[in-house]
């Protein structure tokens, strides 16, 4: 905060300067004009007083125009500051999730090949320590991608391949995918192909941040449901989940990159704020458009529209 605090000590500073030169100014106008008037003849002074209320006009007219530049200068470096340090903060927080979110999958992935090595483990047992594994090394995977994808999407570098894509069989082969190391996700098509324009990678990777999103939120009785649908030519995508929901403050903010909701020291839910950034983005390189809507009685629907193929 001290940068922010010299900043105000300055303005105040050039403010109070700003006021007493201009009483200077004026003041020294009025002197002026009064020794004026004593040595011209009576005929002139309404003249001289014509002209000193025209330079009393012109000290207050330029002296507002420069207090108004002024104060508009200091709220624009002010905000600017701000935003900067929220941003330091959002990337502070960043580090530590990722640091958290890398070293513990792979203390898991250590902790598990010690087991198998050391111990003489029946069938059930390593294939259970197997899986573990083989789960944590696909959230490193997925971790990578999105870190690597956030890169590209700053750079506009994506290496997109845009290709006409089965968004129902997608997000099918996406469903099996989870159901192979998560919970069920309930899955809703109302039509069996629905096609759209873009990158497969990227689509997937989008709805993959969606439902993984919404399954950390989620309690392990609640169900995630995904549902496709076809409305006015557009191709509708729907991730709906029960948890706790977000607020209309969170709402606005939670596309944010490194924005998370809560603290840092607190949450207790994973996560390193660049997933729904990268949806956010994926979903703009698609000409789509994204939406925020409350589930009922709690949770959230993520509402994804494209146009379709």
């Amino acid at each position: 905060m001290r940068p922010l605090t010299i900043f105000y000590i300055l303005l105040t500073y050039i403010l109070l300067q700003f006021g007493w030169w201009t009483y200077l100014i004026y003041d020294l106008n009025m002197q002026v004009v009064n020794q004026q008037m004593l040595l011209v003849p009576l005929e002139e002074i309404p003249s001289l007083q014509q002209k000193l209320t025209t330079r009393a006009w012109m000290i207050r007219g330029e002296g507002t125009v420069f207090l108004v530049i002024l104060l508009v200068g200091a709220w624009w470096i002010r905000r600017s500051f701000k935003a900067e340090q929220a941003l330091a903060l959002q990337q502070s927080n960043f580090m530590l999730s990722i640091t958290h979110e890398l070293k513990s999958p792979l203390a898991s992935i250590r902790l598990n090949t010690q087991t198998l090595e050391r111990k003489n483990l029946d069938d059930q047992q390593k294939e259970k320590l197997i899986r573990s594994s083989i789960n944590e090394t696909h959230r490193l995977e997925l971790l990578v991608e999105k870190i690597l994808m956030a890169s590209k999407m700053e750079s506009g570098d994506t290496g997109f391949a845009w290709e006409k894509l089965n968004l129902t069989a997608l997000l099918r082969g996406i469903k099996e995918s989870i159901e192979a190391r998560e919970k069920s996700i309930v899955l809703k098509a109302d039509k069996v192909d629905l096609h759209i324009y873009g990158d497969q990678f990227a689509i997937e990777a989008m709805v993959l941040n969606l439902v993984e999103n919404a399954l950390k939120y989620s309690k392990e009785d609640q169900s995630v449901f995904i549902c496709v649908s076809e409305k006015n030519g557009k191709a509708f995508l729907t991730v709906t989940d029960e948890g706790p929901g977000l607020s209309e403050a969170d709402k606005k903010k939670v596309f944010e990159k490194f924005y998370r909701v809560g603290n840092e020291n607190t949450r207790k839910n994973k996560g390193t704020g660049i997933g729904l950034y990268l949806v956010k983005e994926v979903v703009a390189y698609h000409n789509g458009l994204i939406r925020i809507l409350n589930n009922k009685p709690s949770g959230c629907i993520f509402e994804v529209q494209f146009p379709k193929a």
